[in-house]
C-alpha cells in the first residue's frame, strides 16, 4: 500500500478507496474518518478548515495497519479497542461481542419502564462486555448488580469495564444451561439478558467482520432448538424474580410471540414485545406476580 501523499485528505481519500471491495464507498469512507479521528483528532471540520494537514510517517504507519487490519474483517471496535455505548466509552475486545445499538435501547426501555420500580438488585446473565450491566450500575447507583457468562474473556472484559466506569458489579462465571445452580440462592428485582439467539442458518447471511472475529458462543443457536436460551432463563425468573420483579430479553424477530408464551409457561405475566428502531421485534419482557 503505497499512498501518495501524506496530506491528510490524500490519504483519507486512498484508504478509504482500498476498502471499497470490503465495504459500500460511504462506509468506506467513515471507517477511515473514525480512524484519523481516534488516532489524531481530526473531524471532517478539522479536515476542510485545514486543508494542508499532513501526517508524519509514524503516522501514516499507525493508519496504515489499522487499515490493514480492517482489511483483514476485523471490526472497526475491535481495532480501536473501544466503542461508544449509551454515551459512555467501553473497551472492547474480541472476546466479547461488540455491543449494538438494538441493546443500546434495550437500556433505555429498562430505564423508562423500571426506573419506578427503583430494582435493588440487578441480574445480568450473558454479559458479554458488560455494557448493560456497568451501565445500570450506574443508572441504578442504590442496585447491587451481579452479571454472568460462560466466558472467562468476556469476563476479562466486563471487569475492565466496571474498573473503567467506577462502578462495583459482581462477575461470576457460569453456564446458563449446565450450572444452573450457581445462579439459585439469588434473588433479583430485575432480571436482564441478551442471549445467543442467531441461528446457525443465519450465519450465511451476515459480514465477515461478525462471523469471522465476534466470538460465535454469544451469537448463534441450533436452528432446531432456537429457543434454547429463553426456556433456562424463564425457569431462572420464575424462581429468582421478587414479587413484582421484571425479565427483559433482546430477541430475534421471528420468534416474538414463541419467547412470550415460553415466558408464560414458566409461570410469568404481562408478556410484553417491544421493537425496535427498525420496527422489528426485539425485546421482550414479563413480570413476576
Amino acid at each position: 500500500m503505497k499512498v501518495p501523499s501524506n496530506r491528510l485528505k490524500t490519504v483519507r481519500d486512498y484508504y478509504a478507496g482500498l476498502l471499497v471491495p470490503l465495504y459500500k464507498a460511504s462506509e468506506a469512507a467513515q471507517l477511515v474518518q473514525q480512524l484519523i479521528k481516534h488516532f489524531f483528532g481530526f473531524d471532517k471540520i478539522n479536515m476542510a478548515l485545514q486543508p494542508e494537514l499532513r501526517l508524519n510517517e509514524s503516522e501514516l504507519l499507525q493508519l496504515h495497519f489499522a487499515v490493514k487490519e480492517l482489511l483483514s474483517s476485523r471490526p472497526l471496535q475491535y481495532v480501536l479497542g473501544e466503542t461508544a455505548f449509551y454515551g459512555r466509552r467501553f473497551i472492547t475486545k474480541a472476546g466479547a461481542l461488540i455491543p449494538r445499538p438494538e441493546t443500546e435501547q434495550l437500556l433505555d426501555l429498562i430505564i423508562d419502564k423500571e426506573k419506578s420500580r427503583n430494582p435493588l438488585t440487578i441480574l445480568d446473565i450473558g454479559t458479554g462486555s458488560g455494557c448493560l450491566a456497568v451501565s445500570l450500575a450506574l443508572e441504578f447507583p442504590e442496585a447491587k448488580v451481579t452479571a454472568f457468562d460462560v466466558s472467562a474473556d468476556a469476563l476479562e472484559v466486563a471487569c475492565e469495564n466496571a474498573k473503567l466506569h467506577e462502578v462495583a458489579v459482581d462477575f461470576i462465571k457460569a453456564d446458563l444451561l449446565t450450572e444452573k445452580q450457581l445462579y439459585l440462592g439469588l434473588q433479583a428485582d430485575l432480571i436482564v439478558s441478551n442471549p445467543p439467539y442467531v441461528r446457525l442458518s443465519e450465519k450465511a447471511l451476515m459480514h465477515k467482520n461478525v462471523t469471522e472475529w465476534e466470538p460465535s458462543l454469544a451469537l448463534f443457536v441450533p436452528d432446531e432448538d432456537p429457543l434454547l436460551f429463553y426456556r433456562a432463563l424463564a425457569q431462572l425468573a420464575a424462581e429468582m424474580l421478587n414479587v413484582g420483579g421484571s425479565i427483559w430479553v433482546e430477541i430475534n424477530e421471528a420468534f416474538a410471540e414463541e419467547v412470550m408464551a415460553v415466558f408464560v409457561e414458566y409461570g410469568l405475566s404481562n408478556a410484553q414485545c417491544f421493537q425496535d428502531f427498525h420496527d422489528k421485534n426485539r425485546f421482550v419482557r414479563a413480570e413476576k406476580s
